[in-house]
This record gives structure tokens, sequence and C-alpha cells, in this order.
């Protein structure tokens, strides 16, 4: 199966590209073209779910990738910070989707906090493994920014305070809107994220193909669903550290914990 080589292809001949829109209309195009191969293996597998399961994948990753979408756009007269309220609002339509990926995986007999395919790991045993798999793939992601920017696009990587909440975070005195960006991105973020791509994306996927093909899969539309062209290849490879780790452990709370300790160190680094 070739579609992640596809993919990945697509996505770097349009980084190379020098009109914004191009590098987003191939950006877009390599999202679809992940999540809507996934769902069309469901549909050929023949199971009893397997066009129920294509509906659901394309509905959660798609309204994800929607939330993702409008949350970047940034229109002309946007304001220079975000409010308290409107991060609040946005970590709630986060928790909405999670309960109902949550739902779905109950009514159909398959609770993400049940082992895929080994025994659980006991919680001391898991939690080391989560914090290796998390060591690891921040090394990786810090080699990968290097020889992406360095060798492969040849350019500076994105500044981070150039996003609408790092500036939030950065510049704001209200308290209120700090703590409800540090609760969104090292609570919620976690929790629904998880629940998506590893909980609820990763299982299928896993019924479909091999473990290696699925945990590609999954962490690529991860990655993908963040709308971040130049970040996509770092955070595929946290992508693949935590759905690893998910899999090795049978714990869904290890990967959910490894992305909020990551998203936290991320926050303090910022603010230091």
């Amino acid at each position: 199966m070739n579609l992640p080589f596809l993919a990945l292809a697509t996505l770097l001949v349009c980084m190379h590209s020098s009109p914004a829109t191009l590098v987003q209309i191939g950006y877009y195009a390599t999202f679809a073209l992940l999540v809507g191969g996934v769902a069309v293996a469901m549909v050929r597998s023949r199971s009893s779910r397997s066009w129920i399961d294509a509906i659901a994948l394309l509905a959660f990753v798609g309204l994800t990738g929607l939330e993702f979408w409008f949350a970047a756009e940034e229109p002309q007269g946007a304001p220079e910070m975000l409010t308290s309220s409107q991060v609040l609002a946005a970590a709630l339509l986060q928790l909405q989707f999670g309960f109902i990926a949550l739902l779905y995986l109950a009514v159909t007999r398959r609770p993400p906090w049940k082992p895929m395919t080994e025994p659980r790991l006991p919680w001391v045993k898991s939690l080391k493994m989560g914090a290796l798999g998390l060591m690891a793939a921040v090394v990786g992601m810090k080699v990968a920014e290097w020889v992406l920017y360095g060798f492969v696009l040849d350019r500076a990587p994105p500044d981070a305070s150039d996003q609408l909440v790092v500036q939030s975070l950065l510049q704001s005195d209200n308290a209120t809107l700090r703590w409800a960006i540090v609760v969104a991105a090292g609570v919620v973020a976690p929790v629904v994220e998880e629940m998506l791509y590893r909980g609820f994306l990763l299982r299928l996927c896993h019924g479909l193909m091999g473990s290696g093909l699925a945990l590609g899969i999954s962490s690529a539309v991860f990655a993908l669903a963040h709308n971040d062209a130049f970040l996509t290849v770092p955070l595929l490879l946290l992508g693949l550290a935590l759905g690893r780790t998910y899999e090795v452990t049978g714990r869904l709370s290890v990967p959910i914990l490894m992305h909020a300790a990551f998203n936290l160190l991320n926050l303090w680094m910022l603010m230091e």
C-alpha cells in the first residue's frame, strides 16, 4: 500500500512551492488523500460495520480538521489577542468531539481504554515507557526540524511567537486568559486528541491493516490536522511516539499524559 508515501511526497512538493495558496491546497489534498484512503479501505473490507466506521471516520476527523482550520484563519482586522471566552469555547467544542468519539466507540464495543493487541503493562512500567517515548520524540523532532529547515527546505523555521495563541499568552496580563490557554492546551487538547487519533483512528486502522501502517497513517492524520504544513514532520514523529506507546502499554492514559507534558513544556518554554 503506497498511500503514506504518496501523501508524504505530495506534502514535500507543496512545501517547496512559493505561493502560500499552493502550499495550502497541497496540504489539504494530502490530508484528504490519507483520510479518504482509510475510509475507502474500511468500505472495501466489507465488515458488518465498514460503512458506519468510514462515515464516522470522515465525520470525526473532518470536523476536527475544520476546527483547526477555522481557529488558524485570522481575518483582516482580527484582534491581536484572544479572549478567555474564545479559548474556553474552543475547548468546549473539542470536548464535544471527544465525547461523541467516546460514545461511538462504546456503542460499537471498542472502548479505547482496552488494549488493542497486547496485554496491558503495569502502571509503573507504562509510565517509564511513556517517559522514554516522550524523550525520544522530542529529540527526534529537534533533529527533524534541523534536517528539514537546514537541508531540505533551506529556510528559517517558523517563529512560534507569530501564532495568535502564543501572542495572547505572552502579551496578556489577564490571569483568566492565561489559565484558560494552559487548561485548553495541557488538559483538553491531550485528552480529546488522544481519544480521537489513538483511541479511535488507530484502533480502526488496526482492524484493516498491519500495525506499522496503521500507526503511520493515524500519526500522519494527527500531524496534518494541526493545519501547519511546516510542522507536519515533527508532529508526525510525536504522533508515532504517542501511538506506539499506546500499542505497547495498552493504556490510553499514558499517551494522554505524554501529550499533556509535551504541550505544557512548550508553554513553559515560551513563557520563560
